[in-house]
């Protein structure tokens, strides 16, 4: 529940709906009376309007332009600040805030643009409501806007005098002030802008504002009709409006930034990644000669692990779609993977970039079914690969296939440097 603080012309609902006798309140049983000032205890909400009415009859002759004639306050200390309380602890506090606000004095170059109100000596009427889905109790106060005497209590600066109001209170009572409360939603805020933007593959906005959207935030991003981009974006948490130029550090976070930002820390990343270790690959023997003059075949090298099932999801895997042989194929890599096949392959660069990451994916992750025709239509025959079972390629003469004491991340870096010597690559020209 928000607090504020304003004038309001509909008196009778409002009473209506702070003593709990309006239709519209749900649950009646959850509002209690706190206290009333100058006013009758056994009063309902008409009774009090009646008196109301009465009481500001005569002095409403002299302000005939008055529109106004309540001001309505609701006051939301924190739940965890109340714990406890009794009835007699939320008059105590309801009077207190009601002698802070009558306290202010609102001034502007030493002039007072909105003087001290009376409300203890007005007739006002307080509640305890329990909000209905988190059970926050909030303070409800409906006060005439002429004290007894007929002086107004003006209501310039309202939301100024509320804010003074519950930021001293808090300190009187060692609270968390206004100021803090957003400077600790503002910092959470902006560490989950950078958490999404660190879980982005590919930077879209629009993907960015989604992602906002499904941890619970409100998003209000400020199109350009004209390009299709943004101007510019604001969150809105717990009542509160966040621009994006005071989320995160040095406006990083702002539309005219962020795919920088994105950018940036993706580069961080890749530098505190550890580098794959790949080790020396071992001499292959020469085929013996037999006396008759025939060869043998070489041994075939087994790799000692296993391939995973890359054809079923993972924990940090991604899909990788590609088309083959008049047929559509889906496998799960590592995302390990998917980060060294861009930074090889990077499509600003070469023209045939996607032919060139699925050859690599395709010798590493079902040699059995797609070796042959890798080497057939891509290196145009000119190295012989031996499919082995159980996943891998068995080395050949030429150094193709997973060694014995090579992990997969170790496989695919070399599978790349071997695909980046053989391959032909066609580079991409101006303008694309």
């Amino acid at each position: 529940m928000a607090g504020k603080a304003h004038a309001i012309p509909y008196g009778s609902n409002e009473l209506n709906y702070i003593t709990g006798e309006s239709k519209k309140k749900d649950k009646p049983e959850d509002i209690h009376r706190v206290c009333n000032n100058h006013f009758a205890n056994h009063l309902t909400a008409d009774g009090m309007w009646v008196d109301l009415r009465l009481h500001c009859e005569p002095f409403l002759k002299l302000h005939p332009k008055m529109q106004n004639g309540m001001l309505k306050i609701i006051y939301s200390p924190a739940k965890e600040n109340t714990v406890g309380f009794t009835m007699k602890d939320w008059e105590k506090l309801a009077k207190e805030f009601i002698a802070v606000f009558d306290s202010i004095e609102i001034t502007k170059d030493d002039k007072v643009i909105s003087p001290k109100t009376n409300l203890a000596n007005s007739k006002y009427t307080c509640y305890l409501h329990l909000e209905a889905e988190s059970g926050i109790p909030h303070l409800h106060f409906a006060a005439c806007r002429f004290d007894i005497e007929g002086n107004v209590n003006n209501d310039h600066c309202i939301a100024m005098r509320y804010q003074d109001t519950i930021n001293i209170l808090a300190k009187r009572h060692g609270w968390q002030t206004t100021e803090d409360i957003h400077e600790q939603r503002r910092q959470e805020i902006s560490a989950d802008c950078y958490k999404i933007l660190d879980a982005m593959e590919r930077f879209n906005i629009n993907d960015y504002f989604k992602r906002l959207e499904a941890l619970g935030y409100e998003v209000h991003a400020r199109p350009n009709e004209e390009t299709g981009d943004y101007y510019g974006y604001s969150i809105v948490y717990m009542n509160g409006n966040f621009k994006a130029s005071k989320l995160g550090k040095a406006r990083e976070l702002t539309v005219s930034k962020l795919y920088g930002t994105w950018e940036k820390r993706r580069k961080e990343r890749e530098q505190r990644k550890p580098k794959p270790v790949t080790t020396t690959a071992k001499p292959t023997p020469k085929p013996f000669v037999s006396p008759e003059g025939q060869h043998q075949k070489p041994a075939v090298q087994r790799p000692v692990k296993p391939f995973r099932d890359y054809t079923k999801p993972f924990a940090g895997s991604t899909p990788f779609d590609f088309h083959h042989d008049h047929a559509d194929h889906t496998y799960y890599i590592p995302q390990e993977f998917k980060q060294m096949l861009e930074e090889a392959f990077p499509w600003h660069e070469y023209g045939n970039w996607q032919e060139l990451q699925e050859a690599c994916v395709m010798l590493v992750v079902d040699p059995a079914e797609f070796a042959a025709s890798v080497f057939t239509a891509l290196i145009d025959g000119a190295t012989t690969v031996a499919p082995s079972s159980g996943g891998g390629v068995g080395q050949s003469e030429s150094g193709w296939g997973r060694k014995d004491d090579e992990d997969e991340c170790a496989f695919m870096h070399r599978t790349i440097n071997m695909i980046h010597k053989r391959m032909p690559k066609r580079s991409r020209g101006r303008g694309m």
